[in-house]
């Protein structure tokens, strides 16, 4: 068994890109699958997250909060440029030689997925009972 290093560090730049090994990587996939959830959540709110009730003026249909649908829209085009990003990243981590780079590549992706998760978690709470058509929770 050889010795790997930190991070992978000791196998850096010693094969080739292969893309079909790269895409059906589980890590690979869920990146995929982000990418497209960021880009449904914006774009939902985008195309349909606003009413117009006889004005010119646009109400967003979260409390006719417009910084409701500002936030979301924020938080999914974050979302949709962190994936792009770390999806780049994935491709090159494994040319990446240096160990202080890597455990930087690799605590920049845990920073980002925590904060992601616990901004979608909070987006999730702050708007759940704000859609007019919303019924109210059972007891």
């Amino acid at each position: 068994m050889e010795p790997a290093g930190a991070y992978g560090a000791g196998k850096a730049g010693s094969a080739a890109f292969d893309p079909v090994a790269f895409f059906t990587h589980p890590r690979t996939i869920l990146r995929l699958l982000s990418w497209v959830f960021s880009m449904v959540v914006f774009s939902c709110i985008v195309n349909e997250g606003y009413i117009n009730i006889g004005s010119e003026r646009l109400l967003c249909v979260f409390n006719n909060n417009a910084d409701a649908c500002n936030y979301g829209v924020t938080v999914g085009v974050a979302c949709f440029l962190g994936s792009i990003c770390f999806l780049i990243l994935d491709i090159y981590f494994p040319t990446i030689s240096s160990v202080r780079d890597r455990r930087r590549a690799v605590l920049l992706d845990l920073v980002f997925s925590g904060t992601n998760t616990n901004i979608n978690t909070h987006t999730q709470t702050s708007t759940r009972g704000s859609y007019p058509g919303h019924l109210p929770p059972c007891p």
